[in-house]
């Protein structure tokens, strides 16, 4: 396997693999350091960002995400990218899994957090990034969702783990 691109977030290999059985296939896949998307849920509303993105040429409704940094931990990354886009700070936050975003071409893994506790911090948004904060009813967001309003994997992945896990969320809140 070649490495045949090096960026300043992934590197790019192709050539030729044997797979488990012993046959041989030429793959190309993307090294990808990681990331975290945060689901903040205030007051009953979902923290969604309408973003502009290049490589689909559109804006995008989908949660704050990032990629991790080195050496960073997950949670850190989360913490610092929730900031970073929204100017809010996670006092607490959950884990409710992580999941591989496109196994067949990346390595990347997305790893899902989830805080209703938050205060206000600083926006440190970077200069190239287009965002545009929404605060959207839980409800509506899974019509949206039903709609083709949001198309984000990350964020329709997120979305179904919270919903998943909603209920032991309450329960644990209750506590």
């Amino acid at each position: 396997m070649d490495r045949v691109y090096s960026g300043k977030i992934i590197r790019v290999y192709a050539g030729e693999v044997e797979l488990p059985r012993g046959r041989k296939a030429f793959r190309e896949y993307v090294e990808h350091p990681g990331a975290a998307v945060i689901l903040v849920k205030k007051g009953g509303r979902i923290i969604l960002l309408r973003q502009y993105r290049y490589p689909v040429k559109e804006w995008i409704l989908e949660l704050p995400a990032g990629t991790i940094e080195p050496g960073e931990d997950p949670l850190e990354t989360a913490k610092r990218e929730l900031e970073e886009e929204t100017g809010l700070k996670a006092l607490e936050m959950d884990l409710l899994g992580w999941f591989y975003t496109s196994p067949g071409i990346s390595t990347e893994r997305m790893y899902v957090f989830y805080t209703e506790d938050v205060a206000e911090g600083s926006l440190k948004r970077d200069v190239d990034e287009l965002i545009q904060i929404l605060e959207v009813e839980e409800n509506d967001v899974l019509k949206m969702i039903e709609s083709g309003q949001i198309k984000d994997g990350k964020t329709i992945a997120a979305l179904m783990l919270y919903s998943l896990k909603k209920d032991e969320l309450n329960k644990a809140k209750d506590r």
